[in-house]
């Protein structure tokens, strides 16, 4: 890539517009129980249900030197041309739940509901170590759920979507490996099935699959989900992907250590693909301890990939005056496997006393 010190003016027409409704309503409501062993009874539930279908249509200009441009966090998108409509059918279910209270800061030292990504820093917070007054609330401080006032909560929704491009492809494909047959291309984009259920406040799930408008069969499911604990939180995600269409390969019979030379190419069949992702923190000791762990399995990796790409363990330890970190990773997404072991010692008031960290690649 070469960068010129030269300014660059573009001058570029965006307009879209987005058409809602008439949405469809329709409210259900259970019958009040009776409760069991002198329980109190089950009073009654009301539950709406939506059904709303919307049409976008987007147009963006297009600019003949966008390759020119350099694009940051893809954020800079304008110039790729954009001409198409969106069309979509959503239904969501809503239910009423108790007003959740508001969380009280300062009950742990760090307040973090996943690990942190950048593993060459401490992450910031108010209060590193726990404070004195970090004691639990006391029963008569605690909100009744059941006195709580009850609010309107989406519990539940799915939406499939779709697209049409005028003047691009959005589907784009080698459907019988042969280099001489030219990809086969649509207007229309895959229809995409994107589903939520959230049965508590604790918890959540999400279901997302596409299904392929060439190959006419689906092209992606991954499910995935997250939990919030006052000891335990992390998240998890599944994602299956079946093997469609070709990859290109080198048939040389003497390969060339520089995997970019190569002479004669092959077509195989794309092998099926499952990942399972997890992160998750656990604290036996609310705000004292915590065990991190951050994972990527392949069920079945290609030929270049490894089963555990990539394994981190993450401990801290809080006391009243100090707190300790100790951290491993092992990195292998390429041909070059990376480790990385980091030992932290902060003090309260003092700040980062001792920060080790060793690396190899």
């Amino acid at each position: 890539v070469t960068v010129f010190d030269q300014g660059l003016w573009r001058n570029l027409l965006a307009a879209g517009v987005d058409f809602r409704g008439p949405k469809l309503v329709r409210i259900f409501e259970t019958k009040a129980k009776p409760g069991k062993n002198g329980a109190e009874p089950v009073p009654a539930q009301k539950y709406k249900n939506t059904i709303e279908p919307s049409v976008a249509y987007t147009y963006q200009q297009a600019f003949d030197r966008n390759d020119e441009i350099i694009v940051y966090d893809e954020v800079d998108a304008y110039g790729i041309n954009a001409n198409a409509i969106t069309y979509s059918l959503a239904s969501r279910l809503i239910a009423q739940r108790p007003r959740a209270a508001a969380e009280r800061e300062g009950a742990s030292g760090e307040k973090t509901l996943v690990p942190e990504g950048d593993t060459g820093k401490l992450r910031e917070a108010p209060s590193a170590i726990p404070a004195d007054d970090d004691a639990p609330p006391s029963a008569e401080t605690v909100p009744d759920a059941k006195k709580a006032p009850l609010e309107p909560i989406e519990i539940a929704s799915i939406q499939i979507a779709q697209s049409y491009s005028f003047d691009s492809n959005p589907s784009t494909a080698d459907l019988d490996g042969d280099p001489a047959t030219p990809l086969s291309t649509s207007h229309f984009s895959g229809i995409a099935l994107t589903g939520r259920y959230n049965p508590s406040r604790v918890l959540g799930f999400s279901l997302s699959g596409r299904y392929d408008a060439l190959f006419k069969m689906v092209s992606d499911v991954s499910v995935s989900g997250n939990f919030r604990h006052s000891v335990a939180q992390g998240l998890f995600s599944i994602v299956y992907r079946p093997g469609l269409g070709f990859s290109q390969v080198c048939n040389d019979p003497q390969p060339d250590p520089d995997p970019t030379t190569c002479s004669t190419y092959g077509y195989v069949s794309r092998p099926d693909a499952t990942q399972v992702r997890f992160q998750g923190n656990f604290g036996p000791i609310a705000g004292r301890i915590r065990l991190g762990i951050d994972a990527t399995y392949n069920v079945s990796p290609a030929p270049n990939e490894v089963h555990l790409p990539y394994r981190r363990w993450r401990f801290e330890y809080y006391t009243q005056c100090c707190g300790f970190l100790a951290e491993y990773l092992a990195s292998q997404y390429t041909a070059f496997p990376r480790r990385e072991f980091r030992f932290a010692v902060d003090l309260r008031g003092i700040g980062k006393l001792f920060d080790f960290n060793q690396a190899n690649q």
